[in-house]
């Protein structure tokens, strides 16, 4: 007869635990940023930016200076036309 402690297997970790844990621990996107340039009914441009900086700060004025950039290439019409 076997002693106990020779009859158990290892203790091996589960495929599945594996996967969760390297996805509950992998970085966030973290500097991803994105922008959508949308019309709406009017034919008016819309812009999102999203912008992800180290800081609010950096975020914020990556965001603005893009968010300008865009405006100035699809200023908003200010006559009713949809220039």
């Amino acid at each position: 007869m076997m002693a106990m402690s020779e009859s158990r297997r290892p203790h091996t970790r589960s495929p599945w635990r594996e996967a969760f844990e390297l996805i509950a621990t992998r970085p966030t996107g973290g500097s991803e940023s994105s922008c959508e340039l949308t019309r709406n009914a009017k034919g008016h441009v819309q812009v999102s930016v999203t912008a992800r900086a180290g800081t609010a700060a950096l975020s914020g004025a990556e965001a603005q200076a893009e968010f300008d950039r865009l405006c100035a290439l699809y200023p908003y019409p200010t006559n009713g036309s949809h220039e």
